[in-house]
């Protein structure tokens, strides 16, 4: 019995289900071409991941005074990550991201400051909508 599930959008050359709403299409915009541009792009990504954490893993080995290699170990060794996500820190550097705005004119609270004391009540994932918005 071949089972195939009835998609409620057109079919196009890349499907994505809005998990939210699934009449959406949310990759409809894809054209073929696209698609395959994307399908490069993963896969460079992806040998560039392996390659960095090969040369961690084998610092990690050869710098270790046990057997056993931990996690941590590879992960202090990492030294080219930082190479590889250039552009989104570039652009997502500071944390902002306009999708996660609840509004377009949304104040934007910038992240936690890092080591920050316990007294601190303030919610950094609290935003506000201007009240001229609302």
């Amino acid at each position: 019995m071949d089972f195939r599930p009835s998609l409620p959008f057109q079919v196009r050359a890349c499907n994505v289900v809005d998990p939210l709403n699934e009449m959406n299409n949310v990759a409809r915009s894809v054209t073929a071409d696209k698609l395959e541009e994307m399908k490069q792009a993963f896969q460079g990504a992806r040998q560039a991941l392996v390659e960095i954490f090969y040369d961690a893993w084998q610092s990690a080995e050869y710098n270790s005074s046990s057997d056993d290699v931990q996690a941590e170990d590879i992960l202090s060794h990492v030294e080219h990550i930082d190479s590889l996500f250039v552009n989104g820190m570039q652009m997502y550097g500071s944390g902002w991201r306009p999708d996660l705005l609840v509004h377009p004119r949304q104040l934007w609270h910038g992240p936690m400051m890092v080591g920050g004391t316990s007294d601190d009540d303030v919610d950094v994932l609290a935003t506000e909508v201007p009240a001229f918005l609302r």
